[in-house]
This record gives C-alpha cells, sequence and structure tokens, in this order.
C-alpha cells in the first residue's frame, strides 16, 4: 500500500498514516485524534480540530447537570458503562483461568456502604489467606466488582477475578449469604467483562439506587493494581474520502454528521492489527 506521509500524521509515540489518496480534488483540513488502547483492541475517535477548539468555551445552553437534565444523566452513564468494558478488557483479556463469582446476603442488606466495608473484609481475608502459600499465584490478584439491588432490594455483588478461587475459600470468608462461583472457559473473557459491566447502568437506572445511601458510591469499581487503557492524542490532515476509507473493514463505527447531514468525524473500534491510523 502507498503511504503519504505528512508532518502532522503523528500521535505520541506513533507514526499515522493513510493509504494513498489522489486529493487533489479534496480540501484538507487538520483532524484531532484520540485513540483508546486497551486489551487487543483500539477506540479511535477523530473530529474537526475546530471543533475541538470550541470545547470548553462554556455552555451556550446556560444548564448546569444538576441531576434534572435527563439526556446528560444518561450519556453519563453511557461513558460509564463504556470506559468500564474498555478497562474490563484491558485488565482480564488473555487470563486463562477467570473466576466469576456472585455474593448476596440472606438477609435484607440495603446500605450499600455498609455492603461495601464487608466485601472489602472479604477480600482482604482472601488475599490473607494466599499469603501463606509458599507458591501463591493469587498473589497479584484483579478483580473488578459491580453491585445491584435485587427486588426486595438487598445488595448483592458481581465479581470478576483474574483467578479462579475455589467454592470453599468463598464460603469460608462470605458469611452473609450465598454465593455463586464458576470459572470462565478460555475464550469468553470478553463476554464475561462485558456481562458485569452492563450491571453499572442497571445499578444506577434502578430507582432503589436514588437512596441516599449510593451518594458518591461508585457501581463499580476495580482492584488497585488494575491500569487504565493507554490513551493517545494527536493531530491528522487529510480530506474527508480518507475519513470515509477508514470506515472500511471495521466491526464498530459511528458517524459524527453536522446539522446539514454532511459527515464531520468518525469514532472506530478495531482490532491492533487493523488499525487505518497506525503502521509500524
Amino acid at each position: 500500500m502507498n503511504v503519504n506521509i505528512n508532518p502532522y500524521n503523528r500521535l505520541t509515540g506513533e507514526v499515522l498514516y493513510r493509504p494513498y489518496i489522489d486529493n487533489s480534488n479534496f480540501i484538507n483540513q487538520k483532524y484531532y485524534v484520540k485513540k483508546v488502547y486497551y486489551g487487543p483492541y483500539i477506540k479511535t475517535v477523530v473530529l474537526p480540530l475546530e471543533c475541538i477548539n470550541k470545547f470548553g468555551k462554556g455552555n451556550p445552553t446556560g444548564i448546569k447537570n444538576t441531576g434534572e437534565n435527563e439526556t446528560k444523566l444518561l450519556n453519563s452513564r453511557i461513558r460509564s458503562q463504556r470506559n468500564c468494558i474498555q478497562k474490563a478488557i484491558h485488565n482480564f483479556n488473555g487470563y486463562q483461568n477467570l473466576g466469576f463469582t456472585t455474593l448476596t446476603y440472606a438477609e435484607n442488606m440495603q446500605d450499600v456502604k455498609q455492603a461495601n466495608h464487608q466485601f472489602n473484609l472479604f477480600i482482604k481475608k482472601i488475599k490473607y489467606h494466599f499469603s501463606k502459600y509458599k507458591k501463591n499465584k493469587y498473589e497479584n490478584l484483579k478483580y473488578l466488582v459491580a453491585y445491584e439491588y435485587q427486588k426486595r432490594g438487598a445488595v448483592h455483588f458481581h465479581i470478576i477475578f483474574s483467578e479462579y478461587i475455589p467454592n470453599k475459600i468463598i464460603r469460608k470468608y462470605w458469611l452473609y449469604g450465598l454465593n455463586k462461583n464458576l470459572p470462565v472457559k478460555t475464550g469468553t473473557n470478553e463476554f464475561v467483562s462485558k456481562y458485569v459491566a452492563k450491571y453499572i447502568v442497571k445499578a444506577y437506572t434502578q430507582q432503589k439506587s436514588k437512596n441516599i445511601y449510593d451518594l458518591n458510591t461508585k457501581a463499580y469499581r476495580f482492584s488497585a493494581n488494575c491500569t487504565d487503557p493507554v490513551v493517545k492524542v494527536g493531530i491528522i490532515e487529510m480530506c474527508e474520502m480518507e475519513l470515509i476509507a477508514s470506515l472500511k473493514g471495521t466491526k464498530h463505527n459511528f458517524m459524527f454528521n453536522n446539522k446539514d447531514g454532511y459527515l464531520m468525524g468518525v469514532s472506530i473500534d478495531s482490532d491492533w492489527n487493523k488499525d487505518y491510523f497506525w503502521i509500524k
């Protein structure tokens, strides 16, 4: 493939490229590029640089997000779910023996802060238990936990562990109710990450989750040793035809149009080896 390199085709630590297109009949413009690397995937957002420069200059509507603006709240939930899914895939992709655990309460526990405290004690006991082993494969145990409410109002937790923990250990240290503990078959890591991540939206949309106990409480948490996806930003110069060409062969994409219906930018999810804007 022919490659056109121009001085703007560069992100931090890598080189951007574009397939050769005769753009003599097109107008080039500068685009802002944001790339999120998570596990084996890349999410690329491309928008006109002039639009990015307008961001942060105040809200023309004058509306603050006080909780009454349902559109803003919905967008916040969508971003929260997306960020959780990306971070889950980034941290748990490649593990061969994941564990999926559900922890419940026998009593009608509705205080999520107290429940989180008991969950934290449970994790500490698990780690201490395995610390006594000479060969401790749980030393760097990672987890993602999300909570939701049952129909009766009681809290329960859904957890992904980077290493399957035997049932007898779970039962020994979770004394508050029943648990469901399943090993995850190889090849289903991404599915389970998305399955747990969906509880973020459920927790935010359930009426019970709007009570006072949920103030300043995240619907999901990662262990401290989980890392964030790598984010890189930069500027690229190209024409609209090249923007359209970047959509070909992608599994998931979204097009941003202006009020007149013209293409402004794109959002693309792709595999590392199929990234349009990257070359080794």
